[in-house]
């Protein structure tokens, strides 16, 4: 059998695993305890959730601004929108775009899960100290924005692969 082939202090300097690792289990139970009451699939809840966010917006800018694929954005919208959770209107600038947007049964739905979600997120936050919290939401909020010239450069290049 061969031995590892990083080192202890490459695999410790990789924190995506550390991050990755934390939104999975909360993503695990979330599925499990808060979601599956509501018979809602993960990216119809992220789909929610972006809107609740960004408000009334294309499906071209929550994929851009989240890590969904475009195939599976395209379906959750469609799944969304046969359930009565979101609207399609044409956008009066850009007549090849829908705007996505709330629907009452959406605001209901939304209203219904969200508070179950954050009691499961403080589930875990409360265990911090406050400092600790705040430090923690504050390295993350610094990270993000590095990340963005990365995805930039990455949704540039499938925008110029898709045109070609």
């Amino acid at each position: 059998m061969a031995g590892p082939i990083l080192s202890e202090v490459e695999i410790d300097d990789f924190v995506i695993t550390r991050v990755v690792t934390f939104a999975n289990k909360i993503q695990r139970v979330m599925l499990r305890d808060v979601l599956g009451q509501h018979d809602m699939p993960l990216l119809e809840w992220r789909f929610l959730y972006s809107i609740a966010c960004f408000g009334d917006c294309h499906l071209a800018h929550i994929i851009d601004q989240t890590p969904m694929d475009p195939a599976h954005g395209s379906r959750a919208v469609a799944a969304l929108d046969a359930r009565g959770l979101i609207i399609r209107t044409h956008d009066i600038h850009d007549g090849r775009r829908k705007v996505l947007s709330m629907t009452p049964t959406h605001r209901v739905k939304f209203g219904a899960i969200w508070p179950q979600r954050q009691r499961l997120i403080n589930r875990v936050t409360d265990q911090m100290a406050p400092e600790d919290f705040i430090h923690f939401k504050h390295t993350l909020d610094q990270a993000n924005p590095l990340a963005n010239p990365i995805l930039e450069e990455s949704l540039a290049a499938r925008r110029a692969s898709d045109a070609a």
